[in-house]
């Protein structure tokens, strides 16, 4: 199952998007395709600040996916989000470097841009420079199309530090 996760989302509606997300995982016939879409659940209970929510439904995530796959990156990028809303920046870090590490394993160049704007919020403002302008340059060149979809915000961010 390859489901378009990006274009289920409306991030001004997370509510109506964990619905969607929900129709998803009830259709999932594998557990990483189970834990792919509890990614995105947890994610929508972030944005609305119901972080013990997330983090179990991250639980569930991780009890069901398997080393290597998407699931697994996103499952990091979530669990590191979810941290980070709540207030562990710092803790948060550690686990955007290993959702770096993985997305690039896997070779997916969305998921990749993604975890490197993720780092590129939670480091010092210094690292944080050098991983936008990073994450830039790698989106810049990607032939994804999603991947070159993060652009406006990188740039964004990358003129909030210059700033």
């Amino acid at each position: 199952m390859c489901i378009d996760y990006e274009s289920i989302w409306d991030f001004n509606d997370p509510e109506q998007s964990e619905s969607k997300f929900r129709a998803v995982l009830a259709e999932a016939k594998t557990d990483d395709d189970r834990a792919e879409a509890l990614t995105q659940i947890a994610r929508t209970l972030g944005l609305r600040r119901r972080f013990d929510e997330a983090h179990e439904t991250l639980d569930q995530a991780a009890s069901l996916l398997s080393a290597g796959s998407k699931a697994e990156v996103r499952y990091m990028l979530e669990r590191g989000r979810t941290i980070n809303s709540s207030g562990g920046q710092v803790a948060s870090r550690q686990v955007f470097y290993q959702a770096v590490d993985a997305a690039r394993a896997l070779g997916d160049g969305h998921l990749i841009v993604d975890a490197m704007h993720m780092v590129g919020i939670v480091e010092e403002p210094q690292a944080a420079l050098k991983w936008n302008l990073d994450a830039i340059a790698f989106a810049e060149s990607s032939d994804a199309p999603k991947a070159r979809k993060w652009l406006a915000s990188l740039y964004n961010n990358t003129g909030w530090s210059l700033f």
